[in-house]
């Protein structure tokens, strides 16, 4: 690996050892797999199964392609005595022979076709959690990718909101920069806040639902327990609560990093516009109860 390879491109390479078992050379004439470094042997890759001496031993090269030690329809191991030869030829059952009609193949273990998919690499190295019960309140069809993920991190209590960065050494005050009235958390600022408020209360007139208006988790299983009421006022419900979450965490950044200051009035403008946007662009949402 070179000196100046990137971050994101050492991480990658270090995943290598993880990911070797997951991918199986097919040997046909083995003139693009890898000798020592592929696993197309029962034993795995050979290289990392003996280390160096099972090039020296075998006098191949480390960069030497399957090819070299096939004869016809059978392999042609290199003479020699020592442990290293005697345990591979041990390991190579009579049935594994290569195929030198064909071409080499490289299969992928975590799927039933043994074709890649990012789905399967991804649950293989992912840490498996169980579902929380408000994830279709987030992650549904009509959803807002960039809404959903800060309302994602705020449900997990993952913002850096100033009473988070106070304890990392990184704020020199935890006030709330929306109304300067309270400490700034994820409840205050998205609920508590009076700026925050006004604005939830606005947009409740005009969307016919009303929700209690305690905090997250309580406006979470609102939204959960009337789910499965018209399809239509529950998907609307979700936008406008995505949305007022997104744009409220938009001000407050705005006010630190940009000194641009929204008021209630202009920011429900932006509100009541985008949700406008995204509802003009369902399809097949009805207003019936299923």
């Amino acid at each position: 690996m070179p000196a100046s390879a990137s971050w994101t491109i050492r991480k990658l390479f270090s995943l290598r050892p993880l990911v070797h078992p997951w991918i199986t050379n097919v040997v046909g004439n083995g003139k693009s797999t890898f000798l020592w470094l592929d696993n197309w042997h029962p034993l795995g890759p050979l290289f990392a199964r003996f280390g160096s001496r099972v090039v020296y031993n075998l006098g191949r090269n480390l960069l030497a392609k399957v090819d070299t030690i096939i004869a016809h329809h059978s392999w042609q191991w290199p003479r020699g005595r020592n442990a290293v030869t005697r345990d591979i030829r041990r390991a190579t059952p009579a049935t594994f022979v290569p195929h030198p009609s064909q071409e080499d193949t490289v299969i992928w273990n975590l799927t039933s076709d043994k074709k890649f998919s990012v789905q399967s690499a991804w649950n293989a190295i992912r840490r498996q959690h169980s579902k929380v019960s408000w994830f279709k309140i987030i992650w549904f069809k009509h959803h807002v990718p960039c809404w959903a993920i800060i309302q994602w991190l705020a449900n997990l209590g993952r913002l850096a909101t100033k009473d988070r960065l106070l304890k990392w050494g990184m704020a020199m005050h935890d006030q709330c920069v929306l109304c300067s009235a309270s400490v700034e958390t994820d409840e205050h600022l998205f609920f508590h806040c009076t700026f925050s408020s006004q604005l939830w209360k606005s947009l409740q007139k005009d969307l016919t639902f009303q929700c209690p208006f305690n905090g997250l988790p309580q406006i979470m299983d609102w939204m959960f327990q009337v789910n499965n009421g018209p399809q239509f006022s529950c998907s609307l419900s979700k936008v406008a609560l995505a949305a007022l979450i997104y744009h409220v965490w938009g001000a407050r950044n705005g006010r630190i990093f940009k000194s641009f200051c929204l008021s209630v009035q202009q920011l429900e403008i932006n509100v009541r516009t985008d949700i406008r946007a995204c509802v003009s662009s369902w399809r097949g949402v009805k207003e019936v109860t299923p």
